[in-house]
Parts: C-alpha cells; structure tokens; sequence
C-alpha cells in the first residue's frame, strides 16, 4: 500500500489548549538596556545560565508619535544584540522584549494609536527575534471606569487586547509557532481589585482574563506595593513569607471584586515576582531564607512558614518558577552576593528539572516533504534527527516547537526520524524512532492471465475513447498504452466482446479499476463490473467521487467456464487486458483512506482531504445520524478562525472552503453531542 496522505482523526473529551513554550520551571530575569554605576550593564550572552527566560527592558513609545514603539540597544550594535539573542537560542533560552515600565506609560486610547502599536512592535519583534512580549504597562497606562472583568469598557483596556491578539497571530504567520506572552503587573492592578473595582484598581484583570489561553507567564510584582488582601480577608505587608504566600494564591485560587469573579490561573502560568536585592526596588525585598520557606509551603514542600494558610492542602507543586527585576542587580556583588536570586531558584527548583522523552511520533508525508509532530512535553526546544531507512547518518535539525516540516526528501522512500526534549537544565533521551515513507511511487500490479487461448480469448473492448479490437493475444495483452477519461460522479458503460477459434462459448467477465492508485484492485468498489454473456456484454458503472484524479489501470478479465476469483488469478481458458483510465472532476487529494472511530456509541468513519489542504478540504464521515455537527478550525493560539454547523447526514463528501484561512498548521474539530474529534490539518 502506497503512504496515506489522510488526516487521521483521534477522539477527543478535552478542547484544544495552546502548548507551553517557556521553559519550566523558569527563572525569569529583567535585562537593563542602558549602564547603571551601581548595577552595571551585563553583555546579553554572559548572563547567568540559570536565567532561561530573559525580559529585555523596554521597547518604548517614540516621544511625539501615537504610540510608535521604539528599541535600540544602547551598550553593542543591533547586529551584535542580534547574534547574542542567537546564542541564547542555541542555549535553548527564550528572550522577550519587554514593553512599557515605570517611567513609559502606554495608554492606546483610540485604534489609530493601538494600530501604530502593533505594526511596530511587530516590526521589533521580528527585526530581533524575540521569542514574545513582555505586557508591563504600569502607571496610567490602564484604568477601569466602569463594565466588568468579562466585558470591559474601557478604550485602552480592549485596544490592549486586541493588539495582543494580533500581534500573536502575525507572529504565528511569521514564525509557523506561538508567540511568548507573560506579563508584569504591579499588585494594584491585580489582587488591588479586592479592595476596589476602579482606576488602576484591577485595571489588569480584564486583560488577563481575555488572553488567559495565550498568557504563558503571569509575574505580578510583589514589591513596590502598599499592604495587600489575600482570599482570605487578611491584610498582608511586602517584603514578608506571608506577603509571597497570600498573594500568589490569590491569582490562582480566583477572588471577587465589584466587577466580578476573577478565575484563577493555573498554577503553571504563574511565577512569584520579587527584587534581586535590597536596592533593586523601593520596597518589597525578602531574603533569600524566607523566599524558599515560602515557595516550599507555596510547592507543597515545606511548613507553613508565617500565618497565612493556604487554601489547597497541599500547595501548587506545578508553580512555574520565579521571576526578578532584575539580572543586572542580581549580577553585582554589592548588593547582595553575586546571583544570590538565582542561586536561590536553583536551591528551591532543583538545577535538573526532568525532562521526559517526546511520544506520540506521527507524520504526513508528500513526495518531497514530511509534516512530523509529537507530543508537547514542555521542552525548551527540540532536537530531531531523521535519515534514510537504510543510512546509518543523521541529519539533525533544531525546532522550538513540538512540529517540523522536512523538506528535500526522495519520493517513495522510507525514512526513521527521532526526537529529543532539551529542557533549561539538561536533555532527554531520543525518544524511540518511528518511520514514514514519501509518496509517489510507481505502482506495480499483480499478474492474472490466462494459459490458454485456443479456444477463447478478448477480441474486443470499448469504453469512452477506447475501441480496441486487439484478437488473441496468447492470455494477455498489455494496452495501457491506450487510454480514455472517466470523470467522478458520472455513469459509463463498457462493451466486451469474446473471439472464439470454434464453438461459442458462455464467458465470464470481469473489470477492475484501481480508483485509489495504489497498485491494488482488492479495495472496496475497485470491482466496477462483472457478467456472463456468450456475445457482447455490455456494463454500466458509476466512477465514484472518491476516486482519485489522475492516470490509474483497469483490468479486465474473461475465463470459461467461471468467473475469475479474483484480480491476481492465472487461470487455464480466457485471456485478461490491461488499460489506462484518466480519473477526473473528483477533489484533487494525495490518497485517500479512512478509519473508524468512536463517538461514544456511534461508529463513525471518517477522512478528509486533502492534507495539506488548498482553498478547500473535503470531509467524507459515515455514522453520524442526523444530530448537528459542528465544524471548527482552530489555529496554535486556540483561537477559533472558522465554525460551520451542518446536520451529520451532510457529512458524506462535505466541501469546507478556507480561502479565508492563512498558511499554516491547524486543529481541525468535529464535535456534535455523542462526541468530539480532531486532527492536525495543514493549510498550504
């Protein structure tokens, strides 16, 4: 059987989730752009190692413009920040540019300025390559008036949400993968909305709440702060374990406010924010004994270290890690010892997070080109290694993302690939390799011919324009040097005509086509015609849509005194024919094949093609009755581009148009009451 080009589709119970870019856990560290005597600027690519995710501070707005960001760095050259930023790459390190800060204000109050906001921070992203944003909008930049965390009103509020959204997805066009998203909120703007809905008071919640699926990092600032409450309705002061404690739960656990529920974050997206040392921020500073008696009662891995009891037995073990302001203070041995705080992470995370082994291998292989994937195991990056079955050498490639597309492959050949996890701290074992095979193989038919033409044999054939009156041919005879059109959907009928060297003879007829062209005629409907008939038969057949367009072979055989069992036989009296047939009018697709699944109770059957797909994509299922069928396409950020809804008995041969669809990789759902599924569908 050749490759299948099919999208395979695995039931699913859970929705589609954007999957983890950062490391975990993470240290997160703020870069100075600019010298400081007392916290001197640190070259981009000496920053200390246990530093996997690095906020470059800041890109800012261009005085006198409506929100042109701006960044240049200010110490080396852009080409030099450039090749740092790359080095920190190979290291498997994400660096982000962080916007906004304490003396910056970003307020977009109308579309012009969100506008001018996203084309140049696109513009920074892209020159630099960073691995996202950094949301640090502080001061005026945001203020509630009125409406509710769910549906908020405030101008600069929704500009801020949609220019995130869209600054994800041009990354994701640029870069084929999801952007970082974290974000660096002062407490007011935060758990300050348990003490008022208004002003600055919870002015990030809405923000938060409306990118929560996106946001990979949420590091509120725990210093620089005013008293604070926790869920519990205690008042908690800066700079203590009790401080830490309450107010990181309270972004997880979810608490009121006047402009409703905040929901809680996973763990697993929130890291505790804190100065370097004492002389990083105004206040707030914890040393670093009660930081980790904190975070290990905050793991679940210590005692309760003050008063404040947590209100999950047992913590938040996935807490994602910590982050500082900032490298630059952390660095100098004046303040504190030198990288004291990221010693600290090392002591309380461990410097060798487990890394497991990618699963879950797959591929969809072309002729020249394999889309491979497997599992998300929250890796840094991946290494993948892929060669020719029969080679012992690797080509190995680098990926951030869980999914590569190798390019340059020999059609109709088997390849191995293999992948490894390379976490901030250490790497994976290889994972055990699988194997695919490129497409476009000439196709070879078995042997069915007859031994004995004395008495019998096919004197003659016409269907469309084939009219082929070819005599004795000794049991064979091979024609597909001739050929005629057949096009999908349409009713053709065929004439058989026997040749006799002496008495008539009843004749058993038999015809094969190879509508999947996969150098078989034993799959289902390839039997397009049978019959007996001592004269001319004469057939009719439907060449069906799932047919596959393009040159394929048709056999036609006649035996005395049966009919042939089947369409490999070497039989004694009768003679076979090959010919070629030109398939079109079908949905141009790669191959076809299908496979059952279970929706619950309903069995249903299910492909669509092609993958990857053109401007449409045809979804043949079988099985579903005639409940509603909702069809969603989905991108990597989990954002909803396409939903139609249709009845399940529409399902046989449905066209689903994606003209509106950029290029890329996408979920395709099909999700109805008796069950959900998906699969990856690439959109060329």
């Amino acid at each position: 059987m050749a490759e299948l080009l099919l999208s395979v589709a695995f039931c699913l119970s859970l929705s589609f989730s954007a999957k983890a870019q950062a490391p975990s856990p993470a240290l997160v560290g703020y870069f100075h752009n600019w010298q400081d005597a007392q916290a001197p600027y640190v070259q981009l690519d000496q920053v200390d190692s246990r530093y996997n995710v690095i906020d470059i501070a800041f890109a800012l707005p261009q005085a006198g413009t409506d929100y042109q960001m701006t960044f240049t760095p200010a110490m080396v050259s852009s080409a030099t920040f450039i090749n740092q930023i790359q080095t920190l790459h190979n290291q498997g390190r994400k660096v982000l540019i962080s916007v906004g800060g304490a003396t910056a204000p970003v307020s977009l109050s109308n579309t012009m300025e969100r506008d001018s906001f996203i084309s140049t921070m696109n513009r920074i992203i892209s020159t630099y390559h960073f691995d996202g944003m950094d949301i640090d909008f502080e001061g005026s930049s945001l203020s509630v008036s009125g409406g509710t965390i769910s549906n908020p009103v405030d101008a600069p509020i929704i500009n801020l949400i949609y220019a995130a959204k869209q600054i994800m997805s041009n990354f994701y066009i640029v870069n084929g993968h999801r952007m970082i998203l974290t974000m660096a909120p002062e407490t007011a703007y935060v758990q300050g909305g348990m003490s008022a809905y208004s002003g600055l008071w919870g002015a990030y919640l809405p923000v938060i709440h409306a990118l929560r699926d996106s946001l990979e990092i949420l590091h509120v600032q725990l210093y620089n702060s005013g008293s604070m409450y926790g869920i519990d309705g205690g008042i908690y002061t800066q700079g203590t374990a009790d401080f830490i404690l309450a107010e990181t739960e309270a972004v997880i656990h979810g608490f009121n406010t006047a402009g409703g529920y905040f929901t809680g974050l996973p763990a697993s997206k929130v890291a505790v924010g804190l100065p370097a040392c004492s002389n990083a921020a105004g206040g707030g500073y914890v040393a670093p004994t009660t930081v980790k008696a904190a975070i290990d009662y905050l793991r679940g891995t210590g005692p309760r270290p003050g008063t404040y009891t947590l209100a999950q037995t047992g913590g938040y073990p996935t807490l994602r890690g910590m982050m500082t302001w900032s490298i630059n203070w952390d660095a100098v041995a004046t303040c504190s010892a030198s990288y004291a705080y990221a010693a600290n992470y090392q002591t309380i995370f461990g410097s060798t997070p487990s890394c497991s082994v990618p699963s879950s291998l797959s591929s969809i292989p072309s002729s020249a080109s394999a889309a491979l994937s497997w599992s998300n195991t929250g890796a840094v990056s991946y290494n993948l290694q892929y060669k020719l079955a029969a080679s012992s050498t690797w080509t190995s490639v680098s990926t951030s993302t869980n999914t590569y597309n190798v390019t340059g492959l020999t059609n109709c050949t088997a390849y191995n690939y293999q992948v490894q996890s390379v976490c901030s701290a250490t790497t994976s074992a290889y994972s055990s390799a699988a194997n695919f095979t490129t497409t476009g193989c000439s196709v070879t038919y078995c042997t069915s011919a007859g031994t004995n033409t004395s008495r019998e044999y096919i004197n003659k054939i016409a269907l469309g324009s084939i009219n082929n009156t070819s005599g004795n041919n000794s049991g064979y005879g091979n024609f597909t040097n001739q050929s005629t059109t057949l096009t999908g959907n349409t009713t053709v009928t065929i004439a058989m005509t026997p040749g006799f060297s002496g008495k008539e003879r009843k004749e058993y007829w038999t015809v094969y086509i190879d509508y999947n062209h996969n150098g078989s005629f034993a799959d289902a409907g390839e039997k397009v015609a049978s019959g007996n008939s001592i004269s001319t038969l004469t057939k009719s057949f439907t060449v069906p849509t799932t047919a596959l367009n393009g040159t394929t072979r048709m056999r036609i055989q006649m035996k005395n005194p049966s009919a042939a069992a089947n369409s490999c036989t070497v039989f004694t009296y009768g003679e076979v024919e090959d010919y070629t047939v030109n398939i079109i009018g079908n949905a141009a697709r790669n191959e076809s094949a299908s496979t059952s699944i279970d929706l619950n109770t309903n069995q249903v059957s299910l492909k669509f093609y092609p993958n990857p797909a053109g401007e449409s994509i045809f979804i043949d299922a079988e099985g579903f009755s005639d409940e509603m069928v909702v069809i969603t396409v989905m991108n990597l950020l989990g954002e909803k581009m396409q939903e139609v809804v249709v009845q399940g008995k529409e399902l046989r041969q449905y066209s689903l148009n994606l003209q509106n669809i950029l290029s890329g990789m996408y979920e395709l759902i099909l999700q109805s009451d008796t069950g959900k599924c998906s699969a990856k569908m690439i959109k060329m």
